[in-house]
């Protein structure tokens, strides 16, 4: 089934049901992000305010494909049913995996360093193949990819030009696992020209460190009076 014939599916069948809290189950393929703390207090006075605005999205076997965090606030409140959409089935775990992470994404649940795992756990070895030049010269890889940015983009759900960054990182981590394993070798010689370079780069982080550790301090001292969003939320209001 193609990713238009589903989408055409998933549209029909996009209606509201009532299930049993305990009847649904959490999806493996999901590594979503579990919300403890105040996120995890503010979820819950919410839906016991306002109830469950938007529904769980399952499958037909009541595993969830989003909607965990949702779910473990209506079983630590003991909300007995929940409201859900059930999706069509898919064809493969693959497109199963692309619908869940274009979902979160699309809410933007996830940060960029949630993003940066799920492209290292997910598509390490796309990115390990070196594909960089093949789309200028016309040339297919042999899984048909020819532009690993905009497919990771697509299957993900994450924006292309934060993929692009991400993928560069990716890269860099990569080449330092190779050479740490003694699977290729670097040019020292190179580096030893650029001594100067990293003496500023020290330094600029030790400033970063102090600025870092300023705003920490600064931090602590207005949340004995109130959390800093406060002050942002009453400050912002007067330059308006």
């Amino acid at each position: 089934m193609s990713r238009t014939e589903n989408q055409s599916i998933w549209s029909k069948r996009q209606r509201i049901c009532f299930v049993a809290t305990n009847e649904l189950k959490i999806n493996p393929l999901n590594k979503f992000k579990e919300w403890k703390g105040d996120m995890s207090t503010t979820s819950m006075e919410s839906i016991r305010k306002k109830g469950i605005l938007v529904p769980l999205i399952i499958r037909e076997d009541r595993i969830i494909l989003d909607g965990h965090n949702r779910w473990k606030s209506a079983l630590k409140m003991g909300i007995e049913v929940l409201p859900c959409i059930i999706a069509p089935q898919f064809p493969n775990a693959s497109e199963e995996k692309s619908f869940i992470d274009s979902v979160q994404n699309a809410r933007r649940q996830l940060s960029k360093n949630d993003w940066y795992r799920m492209i290292i756990r997910d598509y390490g070895e796309l990115i390990r193949f070196d594909r960089r030049g093949k789309r200028r010269v016309g040339h297919l890889s042999e899984d048909g990819i020819n532009d690993i940015c905009t497919t990771i983009s697509e299957r993900s759900g994450i924006p292309r030009t934060t993929t692009h960054q991400l993928i560069l990182k990716a890269r860099k981590h990569f080449q330092y696992l190779d050479v740490k394993k003694g699977r290729v070798s670097i040019d020292y010689s190179e580096i030893e020209n650029n001594r100067k370079l990293y003496s500023e780069y020290l330094k600029a982080i030790e400033e970063r460190s102090i600025i870092r550790r300023r705003i920490d301090s600064l931090e602590r001292k207005m949340n004995k009076i109130a959390d800093v969003r406060y002050f942002k939320i009453h400050f912002g209001k007067k330059r308006k």
